[in-house]
């Protein structure tokens, strides 16, 4: 799965097409620039919507999907769509609290998996 259709996102389907996998991509609006004119005929599935919604991304076949890249032009949308594609992905510290280490700072996500919401407690 690929979300997020800019050119870095494009560039991704054009690079996986030849590995014989299947790709959906989720883009928050119909793209209308392609880069690559055949990518559109490349895709198995385009969803429109946006990536952070766990409807979207279920329609999008998240449950079924080996791998997800998250290539927006925003960071906290590729964030906030890691975090709602695999919220059980990362540890469990109490009660349902799970925290998420960012990579690039020495910051952690602390956030908790309710029944019709991930919910961000704090940014440590």
């Amino acid at each position: 799965m690929v979300c997020g259709l800019g050119s870095l996102g494009q560039h991704c389907v054009a690079n996986l097409k030849p590995f014989d996998v299947g790709i959906t991509a989720v883009e928050l609006a119909p793209p209308t620039l392609w880069e690559i004119k055949t990518l559109p005929d490349q895709l198995d599935q385009l969803v429109i919507g946006d990536c952070r919604q766990a409807e979207i991304l279920e329609q999008a076949g998240v449950k079924h999907c080996r791998a997800i890249l998250l290539v927006t032009a925003n960071e906290q949308t590729n964030l906030e769509a890691a975090l709602t594609a695999r919220p059980e992905a990362w540890p469990s510290f109490d009660h349902g609290t799970r925290g998420y280490l960012l990579r690039r700072d020495p910051f952690c996500i602390i956030y908790r998996l309710e029944p019709s919401r991930l919910l961000i407690i704090a940014v440590a």
